[in-house]
């Protein structure tokens, strides 16, 4: 785990939550029959720590609540050492808004 973490991009919050999951499955996924993002308490109406997680179909993912907010947060990864292109771990620092990056 001294692997570097390298700055990879970041997220626009504007619900104050994120959510972590397949986009096919997602709450915004055709598949779901929905044109709309439903709030997060309709998704998950009781959450463990501030995070829910839903593995039922079309939902599958981890909901949750950012601790300041909308902004923009840094994402950074760490990448397989034998293949430098496949992500291996993923983090959003949600404790400073990037929105000058």
């Amino acid at each position: 785990m001294d692997q570097q973490w390298i700055r990879v991009g970041k997220v626009i919050v504007d619900s104050a939550s994120l959510w972590i999951g397949d986009p096919i499955y997602g709450p915004m996924s055709r598949l779901s029959g929905r044109s709309y993002t439903p709030p997060i308490s309709e998704l998950c109406p009781k959450s463990t720590n501030g995070f829910c997680e839903r593995n039922d179909w079309p939902f599958s993912g981890l909901f949750f609540y950012t601790a300041y907010g909308d902004g923009v947060y840094t994402v950074y990864a760490q990448f397989d050492r034998d293949d430098p292109t496949r992500p291996v771990r993923v983090m959003v620092d949600l404790t400073e808004d990037d929105d000058e990056a």
